[in-house]
Protein backbone atom coordinates (compact mmCIF):
# COMPACT_ATOMS: atom_id res chain seq x y z
CA UNK A 1 0.00 0.00 0.00
CA UNK A 2 1.41 3.30 -0.63
CA UNK A 3 1.13 6.24 1.36
CA UNK A 4 0.55 9.87 -0.42
CA UNK A 5 2.19 12.26 2.12
CA UNK A 6 1.41 15.82 1.30
CA UNK A 7 3.21 17.39 -0.53
CA UNK A 8 5.38 20.70 1.13
CA UNK A 9 5.48 23.37 0.01
CA UNK A 10 8.65 24.44 -1.56
CA UNK A 11 7.95 28.60 -1.80
CA UNK A 12 7.79 29.52 1.70
CA UNK A 13 11.71 30.63 2.14
CA UNK A 14 11.10 32.77 -1.07
CA UNK A 15 7.71 34.30 -0.18
CA UNK A 16 8.97 35.15 3.27
CA UNK A 17 12.15 36.69 2.03
CA UNK A 18 10.47 38.60 -0.43
CA UNK A 19 8.07 39.93 2.07
CA UNK A 20 10.49 40.67 4.56
CA UNK A 21 12.23 42.90 1.67
CA UNK A 22 9.09 44.58 1.04
CA UNK A 23 8.37 45.08 4.68
CA UNK A 24 12.04 46.88 5.29
CA UNK A 25 11.27 48.83 2.02
CA UNK A 26 8.11 49.77 3.04
CA UNK A 27 9.65 50.95 6.53
CA UNK A 28 12.25 53.03 4.41
CA UNK A 29 9.42 54.44 1.94
CA UNK A 30 7.62 56.15 5.25
CA UNK A 31 10.60 57.31 6.63
CA UNK A 32 11.73 59.02 3.57
CA UNK A 33 8.09 60.45 3.70
CA UNK A 34 8.13 62.10 7.01
CA UNK A 35 11.55 63.75 6.26
CA UNK A 36 9.98 65.03 2.99
CA UNK A 37 7.12 65.80 4.54
CA UNK A 38 8.60 68.03 8.00
CA UNK A 39 10.11 70.59 5.93
CA UNK A 40 7.03 71.03 3.72
CA UNK A 41 4.95 71.29 7.03
CA UNK A 42 7.25 73.77 8.91
CA UNK A 43 7.71 76.08 6.32
CA UNK A 44 4.08 76.21 5.45
CA UNK A 45 3.16 80.48 5.05
CA UNK A 46 2.04 79.98 1.19
CA UNK A 47 -1.18 78.10 0.53
CA UNK A 48 -0.20 76.61 -2.19
CA UNK A 49 2.33 74.41 0.36
CA UNK A 50 -0.06 73.80 3.03
CA UNK A 51 -2.03 72.34 -0.17
CA UNK A 52 1.28 70.13 -0.92
CA UNK A 53 1.40 69.06 2.51
CA UNK A 54 -1.92 67.82 2.55
CA UNK A 55 -1.07 65.84 -0.62
CA UNK A 56 1.44 64.26 0.88
CA UNK A 57 -0.07 63.48 4.36
CA UNK A 58 -2.71 61.32 2.44
CA UNK A 59 -0.39 58.43 1.28
CA UNK A 60 1.62 58.79 4.56
CA UNK A 61 -2.14 57.96 6.13
CA UNK A 62 -1.96 55.11 4.39
CA UNK A 63 1.44 54.15 4.76
CA UNK A 64 1.62 53.48 8.01
CA UNK A 65 -1.09 50.57 8.51
CA UNK A 66 -0.34 48.88 5.01
CA UNK A 67 3.02 48.47 6.79
CA UNK A 68 1.80 46.82 9.59
CA UNK A 69 -0.19 44.54 7.24
CA UNK A 70 3.01 43.87 5.01
CA UNK A 71 4.80 42.52 8.60
CA UNK A 72 1.73 40.43 9.37
CA UNK A 73 1.63 39.04 6.13
CA UNK A 74 5.37 37.93 6.24
CA UNK A 75 4.80 36.52 9.89
CA UNK A 76 2.00 34.40 8.23
CA UNK A 77 4.01 33.08 5.44
CA UNK A 78 3.88 29.33 5.73
CA UNK A 79 1.27 29.43 8.52
CA UNK A 80 -2.49 27.91 8.57
CA UNK A 81 -3.82 31.46 8.11
CA UNK A 82 -1.68 32.66 5.19
CA UNK A 83 -3.81 33.93 2.17
CA UNK A 84 -3.66 35.95 -1.20
CA UNK A 85 -2.58 39.26 -0.50
CA UNK A 86 -3.02 40.50 -3.92
CA UNK A 87 -5.11 43.65 -3.39
CA UNK A 88 -2.38 45.01 -0.20
CA UNK A 89 0.16 44.10 -2.71
CA UNK A 90 -1.68 46.45 -5.42
CA UNK A 91 -1.99 49.25 -2.52
CA UNK A 92 1.38 49.16 -1.75
CA UNK A 93 2.36 49.69 -5.78
CA UNK A 94 0.50 52.66 -5.42
CA UNK A 95 0.56 54.40 -2.05
CA UNK A 96 4.10 53.33 -0.92
CA UNK A 97 6.61 52.81 -4.13
CA UNK A 98 7.12 50.21 -7.20
CA UNK A 99 9.58 48.45 -5.68
CA UNK A 100 7.87 47.28 -2.73
CA UNK A 101 5.14 46.89 -4.14
CA UNK A 102 6.62 44.84 -7.06
CA UNK A 103 7.75 42.19 -4.43
CA UNK A 104 4.59 42.17 -2.31
CA UNK A 105 3.11 40.88 -5.84
CA UNK A 106 5.59 38.69 -6.98
CA UNK A 107 5.52 37.18 -2.95
CA UNK A 108 1.61 36.73 -3.35
CA UNK A 109 2.13 35.19 -7.36
CA UNK A 110 4.04 32.51 -5.64
CA UNK A 111 1.43 31.51 -2.83
CA UNK A 112 -0.77 28.67 -3.53
CA UNK A 113 -3.42 28.06 -1.48
CA UNK A 114 -3.40 24.55 1.22
CA UNK A 115 -6.60 22.93 -0.13
CA UNK A 116 -4.96 23.38 -3.45
CA UNK A 117 -1.71 22.45 -2.68
CA UNK A 118 -2.51 19.30 -0.79
CA UNK A 119 -5.10 17.82 -3.60
CA UNK A 120 -8.20 18.92 -0.71
CA UNK A 121 -11.12 20.72 -0.78
CA UNK A 122 -11.40 23.90 2.15
CA UNK A 123 -14.77 22.02 3.32
CA UNK A 124 -13.24 18.75 4.52
CA UNK A 125 -16.13 18.38 7.66
CA UNK A 126 -17.05 21.44 8.62
CA UNK A 127 -17.10 24.94 6.43
CA UNK A 128 -17.41 27.77 9.20
CA UNK A 129 -20.82 28.15 8.40
CA UNK A 130 -23.30 24.97 8.86
CA UNK A 131 -21.36 22.27 10.02
CA UNK A 132 -22.17 20.40 7.55
CA UNK A 133 -19.05 20.50 5.03
CA UNK A 134 -20.76 22.69 2.51
CA UNK A 135 -24.08 20.88 2.02
CA UNK A 136 -27.11 23.28 2.76
CA UNK A 137 -28.53 23.18 5.58
CA UNK A 138 -32.48 22.21 4.28
CA UNK A 139 -34.50 21.96 7.61
CA UNK A 140 -35.65 25.58 7.69
CA UNK A 141 -35.06 26.14 10.88
CA UNK A 142 -36.43 23.35 13.01
CA UNK A 143 -33.70 21.91 14.88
Amino acid sequence: MQVNYPRRDENVHQRYTLWNVAYIMMIIMTILSVVILTPLLLGTADIYLLFLAIMVLLPLAWMIPMTIMVKRCRNEVGTPNEKNHLALAICCTLFAGIIPGILAIVATSLFVPREVQFGGTSYEGTDGYNGNGGQPNNNFGQE
